[in-house]
């Protein structure tokens, strides 16, 4: 019984289908007319490679430095 409900649906919704491509050719429109598009010229040359980022860093310990001697360094 399904199946033949399957077949008659089928065979119902076949013509609401194809109908559409049965009907008379339109005549082809013409395209529009093209877009200007502003044109560079390319020249190979070596270009730097450079990153630069902005970004802030945090230690995972906090550690206190102290000098053992008094003074400054002038030279290492």
């Amino acid at each position: 019984m399904r199946t033949i409900l399957n077949w008659q649906c089928t065979l119902c919704l076949l013509p609401v289908l194809l109908a559409p491509g049965c009907s008379k050719e339109k005549p082809a429109t013409s395209a529009p007319p093209a877009a200007e598009v502003g044109v560079i010229t390319v020249a190979l040359r070596d270009v730097p490679i450079v990153y630069d980022f902005v970004g802030q860093t945090q230690s995972s310990q906090q550690v206190e430095i102290r000098a053992r001697v008094n003074g400054f360094l002038d030279q290492r």
